[in-house]
This record gives C-alpha cells, sequence and structure tokens, in this order.
C-alpha cells in the first residue's frame, strides 16, 4: 500500500476550532480593554477640569458659572444645559473641553454644575447654592457605584468635586 501524505478533512476542522475559539478569547479581552481605556480617559480629562476650576477658585475666591450670562449648570452634550466650552477657564486655565471618548453625546459626556455638593461615599450630594461648591459628573462604561439621577442622563455613575 501507498502511504498518503497530507491532513484529513477532521483534522483541518479540529484546527479551524481551535483557531477560532482562541481568536474570540482575544476579541473578548481585547473589547474589555478598550472599555477599560475609555473610563480611564474620561476621569483623567474630569481631573484635568478640576485642576483648572481649582485654579480659577484659588484666583477669584468662587468657581466659574458655566458662561458670561452665570448659568450654574453645563455639558459636552448639548441640549438644554451650555456647552462646556464655554466655561470661563476656558482658555486661560484650561486649553479646551475634551470629549467623551465615545462621541455618544445622548448616553455619555461630562457634566459640571455649581451650587451642589457630594455628600457621601456613594453617589449622594445636597444643592448648597453656594459659588464654592461644584460636582463634576460622567458615566463609566464599569462603574464602581450606582447612578446618579441629575441632569439629562439618569445613567452618571462617577462624580467628584468640592
Amino acid at each position: 500500500m501507498k502511504k498518503q501524505q497530507g491532513f484529513t478533512l477532521i483534522e483541518l476542522l479540529v484546527v479551524i476550532a481551535i483557531i477560532g475559539i482562541l481568536a474570540s478569547v482575544i476579541l473578548a479581552s481585547l473589547n474589555s480593554a478598550r472599555l477599560k481605556a475609555r473610563d480611564a480617559k474620561r476621569m483623567s480629562d474630569l481631573h484635568e477640569i478640576q485642576i483648572a476650576l481649582e485654579s480659577y477658585y484659588n484666583d477669584n475666591g468662587f468657581y466659574p458659572p458655566c458662561n458670561v450670562s452665570g448659568q450654574d449648570a453645563c455639558t459636552t452634550t448639548g441640549g438644554s444645559y451650555p456647552p462646556m466650552s464655554a466655561m470661563l477657564i476656558v482658555p486661560q486655565y484650561i486649553s479646551s473641553i475634551s470629549n467623551d471618548p465615545t462621541n455618544i453625546a445622548t448616553q455619555y459626556g461630562y457634566y459640571y454644575t455649581r451650587g451642589f455638593k457630594i455628600t457621601g461615599p456613594g453617589i449622594t450630594y445636597v444643592q448648597t447654592g453656594s459659588k464654592g461648591d461644584y460636582i463634576l459628573g460622567t458615566r463609566l462604561e464599569n462603574p464602581k457605584g450606582g447612578p446618579f439621577p441629575g441632569w439629562d442622563n439618569n445613567n452618571l455613575n462617577y462624580l467628584i468635586g468640592n
């Protein structure tokens, strides 16, 4: 009998199945890494805005309004609030306000309001009306806390402030 060389169809199918399983595992871990990277960018952006707000406070003795007409709430998402790009910290204290990494304005974005204060370790807050208090918020894709029912986005889950 003559010996045939090569692979059988079964052997080829097994190898292709193994490659497919490995590819799906790698893609799943890449998606998780992308999600974490977007959340890290959001937190970094908010901390940059926070540094600019603190610099403004040190120079003026109060946190800035959102625009020259004195509104106390603004977002990067548009809608009924003024844009954060019009805040009085731009360009003197920060060159520009970044947009959310996903650019999905209806679900994600950055929010600022003056006259509110974080009151607890979770996402609890109180309205003080003071120009010495503020909250910055965003929605993380991998949240560590519960939702904050505020502004026009009831899925905010990451707050920082004074």
